[in-house]
């Protein structure tokens, strides 16, 4: 009864279901972001605007380059330059906007934290019911995947894989294998605390690591010098 009600809560949060549907709507998920307290809209148009303005001054160089040359020869040098700009700038708005991705998994992530620590304690439970807490770890994944299938069977869609993107990332039947011991010895409660703890650190602290501002400048370094390059091997 306790798990219905987690899932009933989970299932009936507006704001965990809005998030989880603006993972497929780019334009609603930038529109809207800044009202949930997800960072990194400011700092996708800011990317936007540095890789843009530096890029144009760099395919303009080129262009003028060109022309006041007037050597054929320099014309694929141009072009490349303009491929290089304009895919150096999709790749730094692509990694600015995978970095709001992410934040807005983190947020759906603590929201639904609760229902992920649910699902470890019954994964447990159910190894140590069904006695089969062994170093099988194709036998527990089974059983893992029961339980997680069982559980967020009743949520609304987005939800549900969102809550099963977290499941299938994170190692949980190599965390359940590793307590064998402890759901052998019925210890479950214990069990459940370490498979979640675990299975909560990876999500946090690697499947949704946020990187810093860093690898702008870092990307806006190498860009500048290929662009240098290209421009100095034709003129």
């Amino acid at each position: 009864m306790e798990t219905e009600e987690e899932v009933a809560v989970i299932a009936s949060n507006e704001k965990l279901q809005r998030l989880s549907r603006y993972l497929n709507k780019p334009i609603a998920l930038l529109k809207n972001a800044g009202k949930h307290g997800i960072k990194g809209i400011k700092n996708l148009f800011y990317t936007l605007f540095l890789f843009g303005i530096i890029n144009l001054f760099i395919i303009i160089y080129a262009v003028v380059a060109f022309f006041n040359s007037g050597l054929k020869e320099g014309f694929l040098s141009m072009l490349i330059t303009f491929i290089a700009g304009i895919l150096f700038t999709g790749l730094a708005v692509y990694l600015a906007y995978k970095n709001i991705i992410t934040g807005v998994m983190r947020v759906i992530y603590q929201e639904a934290s609760p229902l992920v620590e649910k699902i470890c304690t019954v994964i447990v439970n159910s190894l140590a019911k069904a006695k089969t807490a062994t170093d099988d770890k194709n036998t527990t994944m089974l059983v893992a995947g029961k339980a997680i299938n069982t559980i967020t069977s009743k949520l609304p869609g987005a939800v549900k894989n969102t809550i099963h993107y977290f499941f299938k990332k994170a190692p949980v039947s190599k965390y359940a294998t590793e307590v064998n011991t402890l759901i052998a010895n019925n210890e479950t409660e214990k069990a459940s605390e370490i498979v979640y703890s675990k299975t909560d650190a990876f999500i946090m602290d690697t499947l949704l690591a946020q990187t810093t501002s860093r690898w702008i400048y870092a990307l806006l370094l190498l860009n500048i010098i290929i662009q240098a390059l290209i421009i100095r091997a034709a003129w």
